[in-house]
């Protein structure tokens, strides 16, 4: 009889001691770490029920605002909860250390699993807000002292910012320990309702702090602490939408110096070039083919979504026509003076005779693009003029009414302009340009490695407004194989919502006394689409989209198929067609095409697919759908964000696309 048949009470004993003995092993180090936390646990306790004691102070701090908190006592709270917490973590270190190897216990797992980077967070956070308490409590003293009639505090603000400088690198680096640590939580949705609470609270503010943190180190350089800078204000009309977020309708500039605004001024982009005199490059060759453009002018530069590229060509043609030597680009929309005037309040503008709102803006801006009453001559060239009032308005708000801002929602409402494209920033000075990259600030396009990644540009070649007319939805599938990469399968479609009035579609746009911006926007949609995927996609398959000889303005029949572009400077696969959205009609364009492999990358023992779904700047909200179909075999572990359906093989997300959206997908 072999040893594996014998079967005895003390051989099943000695079996079922040994599957047992990692579990003995595991609570034997738990007994012995809490006889050893027994003689610390009073200092736990302490330390705990102090920062527990400090919620009301907290909270009285946050009801009245940071701008009208006392600096010294607000100072005096920041060192106290860094105290606690740090004699916390030092006395809770034993337990914090173990906690994970419980994480499999029901209910408290996640919680106990999570524990180390709870810690982290709450350790890095506190160091995060002394640093940044000792560095700025200065310019929170001025920001509360009443201010010399008519002067702007901003240059003395810049210097007391200039001063923390040692100060905010180490509370950025220690916001970047937070934001590691808040990373490698990944299931939220286990832990307790306070703690995901506090969670979701810290996503929200977390990525405005850091940000914050980071761009204060280089506030002074951009302010002209080392000197005049003057920058180009991109006015942008997503009304009429481009690659970067609209037709280019105004032009300002914005000089700087030492932290003072030397001026700010704006004009009409059609006076930018200098055409007559100077000799122009050909068009990117859809202008050509779907506008008639033979020269490439400034108000069609910001053609390339990645700003940085659209914004140094922008640069360049401005300089070309003006001879103004620039330092960086600015692009702003409607959309971003209706976020700004959030924070600012109403503004008196003299020159236009009205109160400008964040209720009101958009609605006035539309209406001085008409002739006035009492305007005469050349009005097409003067409808511009409201944007160099209004920006001064503006200015002497944030200047002369610093101490009546909160600076929180005004923090808030920037990175929200930000995080949806209505404001881009792209400077040249490679220290500053990092940060603006490292932030997001500056409307890059990245290429991320190892994921999926989509992004619909849609550019309205139709010299019209209906891009504010159309509804747009995004169906995105994609069938993952075994061998890391997969097949997309997108549906684009565009409704246009507006009753047809039995004209046919006319391409372009005849500006007289009675134009109505409400014409414009009632008219077909002329639609240029781009669809920039990871690069080495393949293209396998489009919709066609023909257009007969004579409806285009240049007269030319479009045969309607997907193009691969080739000329894209940036580094992914690129892909295009062009399609006519009739009034009342809708259409949908549709491109199949095979992923790389590298999309899914493994992740311990398991497959990871990400998909990040960008946003066009300056573009509508719109729904969004994604379907990722597993691999034959394949078992659903975990989804980022929690899917909105599994059935079988099929994970379903949905969601509204008014900033870039990430999606992962985790598989056995």
């Amino acid at each position: 009889m072999s040893e594996s048949t014998i079967s005895s009470p003390a051989i099943e004993a000695e079996k079922s001691i040994a599957n047992r003995l990692p579990l003995w092993l595991v609570l034997g180090g738990l007994a012995l770490a809490l006889g050893w936390l027994g003689f610390k646990g009073f200092n736990t306790a302490h330390a705990a029920q102090s920062l527990l004691s400090r919620q009301a102070e907290i909270e009285a701090l946050m009801a009245e605002g940071v701008a009208n908190a006392d600096p010294d006592q607000t100072e005096a709270l920041v060192v106290a909860i860094r105290g606690d917490i740090a004699r916390l973590k030092s006395n809770a270190a034993p337990f914090v250390a173990v906690a994970p190897l419980f994480g499999w216990l029901p209910k408290v797992g996640p919680l106990l699993d999570a524990t180390p980077e709870l810690m982290t967070m709450a350790d890095a956070g506190s160091e995060a807000a002394a640093y940044a308490m000792r560095g700025l409590k200065p310019a929170l003293v001025l920001l509360q002292q009443p201010g010399e009639p008519g002067v702007s505090q901003l240059p003395v603000l810049l210097q007391v910012v200039d001063a923390a400088g040692p100060d905010l690198v180490q509370a950025a680096a220690a916001m970047d320990r937070v934001m590691a640590a808040r990373a490698a939580i990944t299931n939220v949705e286990g832990l307790p309702w306070r703690v995901r609470t506090l969670l979701e609270a810290a996503d929200d503010n977390l990525p405005i702090a850091r940000n914050g943190l980071k761009l204060a180190q280089v506030l002074p350089e951009i302010m002209g602490s080392q000197g005049r800078r003057t920058y180009l204000i991109v006015a942008q009309n997503e009304d009429e939408l481009r690659a970067t977020g609209g037709f280019i309708s105004g032009a300002g500039l914005i000089v700087v110096e030492n932290g003072a605004i030397l001026s700010v001024n704006f004009g009409d982009p059609y006076l930018i070039d200098n055409w007559a005199h100077k000799p122009y490059d050909f068009p990117p060759q859809p202008l050509y083919d779907f506008m008639g453009s033979e020269l490439f002018l400034f108000r069609d530069a910001n053609y390339w979504p990645d700003f940085p590229t659209s914004a140094e060509k922008v640069m360049q043609l401005y300089t070309y026509g003006q001879n103004v030597p620039l330092d960086g680009a600015i692009g702003i929309d409607q959309r971003f003076l209706q976020l700004l005037l959030t924070s600012t309040g109403p503004v008196q503008v003299p020159e236009l005779e009205a109160t400008i709102s964040s209720e009101n803006v958009i609605a006035q801006l539309r209406a001085e693009w008409g002739p006035q009453p009492d305007q005469t001559g050349n009005w097409v060239v003067q409808r511009k003029a409201f944007m160099g009032p209004l920006a001064s308005a503006i200015r002497a708000r944030l200047e002369m009414g610093l101490a009546t801002l909160d600076p929180i929602h005004l923090a808030r409402t920037i990175q929200a302009a930000v995080d949806t494209g209505h404001l881009q920033i792209y400077l040249r000075d490679p220290a500053v340009a990092a940060i603006m990259a490292e932030t997001g600030w500056d409307g890059r396009l990245a290429n991320p490695a190892g994921q999926d990644f989509l992004l619909v540009v849609d550019t309205s070649v139709g010299f019209n407004k209906a891009s504010v007319a159309i509804e747009r939805q995004l169906t995105y599938q994609v069938t993952l194989t075994g061998t890391g990469g997969g097949q997309a399968d997108l549906a684009v479609q565009y409704n246009h919502p507006i009753n047809p009035d039995g004209q046919p579609c006319r391409q372009g746009a005849t500006y007289t006394g009675a134009t109505r911006y409400e014409d414009l926007i009632n008219g077909c949609y002329w639609d240029y689409v781009r669809i920039y995927t990871p690069a080495g996609s393949t293209l396998l398959e489009a919709s066609s989209h023909p257009l007969e000889a004579g409806v285009l303005l240049t007269g030319l029949a479009w045969d309607g198929q997907a193009q691969v572009v080739t000329d894209d400077p940036g580094p992914m696969s690129v892909f295009a067609n062009f399609l006519l959205v009739p009034r009342g009609e809708s259409v949908t364009t549709s491109f199949r095409y095979q992923l790389p492999a590298g999309v899914v990358q493994p992740l311990g023992g398991r497959q990871q697919y990400t998909l990040t779904v960008a946003k066009q700047a300056g573009a509508r909200p719109q729904l969004l759908q994604v379907t990722v179909v597993l691999p034959p075999g394949a078992r659903l572990a975990q989804t980022i964000p929690a899917a909105d359906s599994v059935n079988g093989q099929t994970v379903l997300f949905s969601a509204e696309l008014d900033q870039d959206r990430s999606f992962t997908v985790i598989y056995r």
